[in-house]
């Protein structure tokens, strides 16, 4: 046999060997989950188990919307996002709700604050696989204030932004103009158990709401037409925004109603806002001015 031939032959049983053991490497990493992900494509590499129970695209990741959703082994379906106040989810064998509450952007330890079996029922751990849940979906947009001039004009332009984004994801946008919002609906919104989003767009000063209407107040409230900054939703958020001077001051406070998994804004002055800062300590905090 010439030195040609046994090239070849060496060369054919290195590759046999390095397919078959590629092939044995992707059936066990594959097995449970689709875990082969390119992240140039953004898609996974295998089908979606679930098939199109969960959308038309097999290979899509996060519905195309990496930065708002985490599906790392693929399985949870939905949530079903079609702009109602509750998305329904469902789990497939082995699903946990520390993956969903990741695909959500939601805190697990708080679970049994958001998350709500449908039609009644308990909501056990581990999840029931097959079982029909729901998920918080709801968003609003509260605007006491929209300023004069070009400022006025920008912020419109801002909240039509937040607005179509949000309806864009598929959840419940309820948009509250000037002569609407007041320090009770304010409260009652963030005080909302489908609350996903939230967004308030007026003034604000040291750290606090401020010059909201107040026509009934309560009897023992000192500071009538002012929020100050504070826990006020009954878990933490995804995401919240709030477009009012100096609300940077307490971010610390604000964060209180956001997830650890999710977003905060807060701004030093309505006019330093246009460009946001990644504060690198805190994931949750977009940070605007110096």
């Amino acid at each position: 046999m010439n030195s040609t031939a046994t090239s070849h032959s060496t060369f054919r049983r290195t590759t046999a060997a390095v397919l078959l053991a590629t092939a044995a490497l992707a059936c066990i990493v594959t097995a449970d989950a689709r875990a082969v992900y390119h992240p140039r494509l953004g898609r996974f590499l295998q089908r979606d188990p679930i098939g199109y129970a969960d959308g038309m695209g097999l290979y899509e990741y996060g519905r195309s919307s990496p930065s708002n959703q985490v599906d790392p082994r693929g399985l949870w379906i939905g949530p079903k996002r079609e702009g109602q106040p509750r998305a329904a989810v469902c789990c497939e064998a082995g699903d946990t709700w520390q993956e969903l509450a990741q695909k959500i952007r939601l805190d697990v330890e708080e679970r049994h604050l958001w998350a709500q079996a449908e039609g009644g029922g308990e909501v056990t751990d581990p999840p029931t696989p097959g079982k029909v849940y729901t998920v918080p979906n709801t968003a609003y947009i509260d605007v006491s204030s929209y300023s004069w001039g070009f400022l006025g004009w920008y912020l419109i332009a801002v909240r039509v932004g937040v607005q179509g984004d949000w309806e864009g994801e598929g959840l419940r946008v309820e948009y509250n103009g000037i002569w609407k919002v007041t320090k009770g609906v304010i409260l009652s919104h963030l005080g909302d158990q489908n609350l996903y989003k939230y967004c308030y767009i007026g003034h604000g000063a040291a750290g606090t709401l401020t010059r909201l209407s107040n026509p009934d107040p309560e009897p023992n409230d000192e500071s009538p037409g002012i929020i100050a900054g504070d826990k006020y939703t009954k878990f933490g958020i995804a995401e919240m925004r709030t477009y009012a001077c100096h609300t940077n001051m307490r971010a610390w406070a604000w964060k209180k109603n956001v997830s650890s998994l999710g977003r905060l804004l807060t701004i030093k002055g309505i006019a330093t806002f246009l460009r946001f800062m990644s504060d690198d300590d805190d994931p949750r905090v977009w940070q605007s001015g110096e």
